[in-house]
Formats: structure tokens, C-alpha cells, sequence
């Protein structure tokens, strides 16, 4: 699923621009510098990004995102939850 999608311009050729706006997202949410953010953290931004989607469906996508059940997601796991 890609979330950002409807907020983002579409333009496979500038895959080095999107990438640079997602680490900055990244860095944003990464409050205290640690390399990952809480997945309270990522909730709350997936609730900001579409405030249709359920209690239910956050804990599903949540549930996919942090496989491990550690709480936290890194760089690559919200590269990849936002593009693909």
C-alpha cells in the first residue's frame, strides 16, 4: 500500500528527490535522533496522512510494517511501507 501517494507528484524520474523527502519526513518524526521511530509515532502519522482509517486498520498496517514486534520502525521499513 502506498499512503503517500495521493500526496505526492508522480514522477518515476525523480526517484533521488522523493527518497530525500522521505528521510527528511523520517528525520522529523525521529525526535530524538535514534535511527527509528515508535510505531505510536508512525500510527499517528498514518492517522494525520488519512483520518478514515480505523483503529483496526492502523494496528493492521502496523502489524505488517514491524514484523518483528519490536515497536519501532527504521529508515528501510518506512522507505518501504511509503513506496511500496
Amino acid at each position: 500500500m502506498n499512503i503517500l501517494s495521493a500526496y505526492m507528484v508522480d514522477d518515476d524520474d525523480d526517484d533521488e528527490a522523493m527518497y530525500q523527502e522521505l528521510k527528511e519526513a523520517f528525520r522529523l518524526y525521529d525526535r530524538g535522533g535514534d535511527g527509528y521511530i515508535t510505531t505510536a509515532t508512525l500510527k499517528e502519522i498514518l492517522k494525520e496522512l488519512d483520518n478514515k482509517l480505523s483503529n483496526e486498520d492502523l494496528d493492521g498496517i502496523i502489524d505488517e510494517i514491524d514484523e518483528d514486534g519490536s515497536g519501532t520502525v527504521d529508515f528501510d521499513e518506512f522507505m518501504e511501507m511509503m513506496t511500496g
